[in-house]
């Protein structure tokens, strides 16, 4: 006997019990409403050979085909797992987006520009760059990994800004040192991939004028990257981290030399401690050769060792920035896919 059921998809679904016991279910995809059967059925040279003995089992699939003026019907083929599709070893794009960023953190005043983004992605076994930055793959043990991490950093003009007015400007600085990662769930290349990273980087400002050494900084976070989970096609990262300096950092940013001193702003030596934390959170999905991101951040000196200096003028900051970009040009040769 056979039976026909709906289910919510309008795929259609024939059951047909008998046949030496089996039980054998097949799909009809996209089934128009009201759709009439024919019960005219025409059984495969298997099944003949079953009904003539009951007992002997059925090792082969249920073929059933239709007869003229009724509606084909096969089996399921079980579907087979997708193979990870390969990626180029480099890419390179252009684009703009919009930044809106405190001029430092602990900053009291905003600024918003349109800025040129490059699309940047290498994809090499030992050196890798994409947007969270350039990293030389020194060690991998599975459990760990050892990176030489790189990172930059905006200038700011103390003439635009009161509490630094003048003040030296903050120059643009370069930031290089290892990095330790520890996978705490799945590697880079994963959909759903957890890490712990703990970068310990040498500041450089980058300035022609006049030596100035910002010290180093140590950054140590938190990071969750979960791909086609929470939105199919689309790229969800989640970061968590601190901010730790030592003198020389915390007095680059937020130190007042005493010929820098003023009414409403005495002079202040700035201490090695922590610095803060940061919460951040993107979004990100390629779409043929274009790329369009977005992301959001909350970055507070509370608790930091320099939130009393005079130039702290509010505890809280927020980042947000949006982009596109059109990837022009890429290798035919494939790479090491990793978290993007």
């Amino acid at each position: 006997m056979w039976a026909v059921k709906r289910n919510p998809m309008r795929h259609l679904f024939i059951t047909i019990v008998g046949l030496a016991g089996t039980h054998t279910q097949c799909a009809l995809a996209q089934a128009e409403p009201g759709l009439q059967l024919s019960p005219s059925l025409t059984l495969s040279r298997e099944q003949t050979a079953t009904q003539a003995n009951p007992a002997a089992p059925v090792a082969r699939p249920l073929l059933v085909t239709a007869t003229p003026g009724t509606v084909p019907i096969s089996a399921p083929v079980p579907a087979q797992p997708k193979a990870t599709p390969p990626v180029p070893k480099w890419e390179l794009g252009l684009g703009a987006g919009a930044l809106s960023f405190p001029h430092y953190r602990g900053a009291d005043q905003q600024q918003t520009t349109l800025l040129p983004i490059p699309y940047i992605v290498y994809r090499g076994d030992k050196i890798r760059a994409d947007r969270g930055g350039i990293r030389g793959h020194v060690v991998d043990t599975g459990t760990w990994d050892l990176d030489l991490s790189l990172a930059a950093g905006l200038p700011v003009n103390s003439d635009k800004n009161e509490a630094r007015r003048g003040m030296p400007g903050l120059k643009t600085t370069l930031e290089l040192g290892p990095q330790l990662v520890l996978n705490v769930m799945g590697r880079p290349r994963d959909n759903n991939y957890l890490s712990v990273r703990l970068p310990v980087r040498k500041v450089f400002a980058l300035s022609s004028e006049q030596f100035t050494d910002p010290g180093w900084a140590i950054t140590p976070n938190v990071n969750l990257n979960l791909r086609n989970s929470v939105l199919p096609k689309w790229n969800v990262g989640l970061n968590a981290g601190l901010f730790f300096g030592d003198s020389a950092n915390h007095r680059y940013y937020y130190g007042v030399a005493p010929q820098y001193a003023a009414p409403n702003r005495p002079a202040y030596e700035a201490k090695a401690g922590f610095g803060g934390t940061q919460l951040t959170a993107s979004l990100s999905r390629r779409i043929d050769r274009w790329w369009i991101g977005g992301f959001a951040r909350m970055s507070s000196v509370a608790g930091a060792v320099f939130a009393d200096s005079p130039l702290v003028k509010q505890q809280t900051n927020y980042y947000l920035g949006v982009g596109v970009s059109y990837i022009f040009a890429q290798s035919q040769e494939s790479g090491v896919r990793f978290d993007e």
